[in-house]
């Protein structure tokens, strides 16, 4: 695999996404798949839960960028600091639709998957936390579960089969 480090876009972006579907992060980070990463989203936060979207953002950001570079620098460790430019929190003017958040999800995780513990960090925890808001947005109105007319309607949908 390779790794490089996003532009600071996508991490706003995502940023954005996760803070306005997740208003109150608590109930998902402590659930029991999510061990650990409310701890550690405290440790990054000064030990006090952001008050505010911007703030809320900005944080996510932060912890998304970090572990961007974290991957970068156990793919590459010889990665110059030239290589990871600051990041600075924007607003994001133009919020991503589900489909795109899950391809932002997509895209951050590959690189960002190089160091050994991706899966139990907080980056990890947004991004499934982003996942699970754009398959909910997306899922909007259909049925939770399949019965056969959902997939044996009486009219086929599908070509007829030569």
């Amino acid at each position: 695999m390779s790794a490089w480090m996003l532009y600071a876009a996508h991490f706003d972006a995502m940023a954005d996404y996760a803070a306005r579907r997740n208003t109150n992060p608590g109930p998902f980070l402590r659930s029991p798949e999510m061990e650990g990463a409310h701890r550690e989203f405290m440790r990054w936060t000064g030990g006090i839960m952001p008050y505010g979207l911007g703030a809320y953002r900005a944080a996510i950001g932060t912890v998304l960028h970090a572990q961007n570079r974290r991957s970068v620098l156990a793919r590459y460790p010889n990665a110059g600091d030239d290589y990871f430019p600051a990041y600075h929190p924007q607003r994001v003017t133009a919020p991503l639709t589900p489909q795109r958040a899950l391809a932002a999800v997509a895209c951050y995780e590959y690189q960002a998957c190089e160091t050994s513990d991706f899966e139990t960090t907080l980056a990890y925890a947004f991004c499934r936390m982003i996942e699970t808001a754009a398959i909910a947005e997306l899922r909007d109105g259909e049925p939770w579960g399949l019965t056969e007319d959902h997939v044996r309607p009486a009219v086929s949908t599908f070509p007829k089969e030569a």
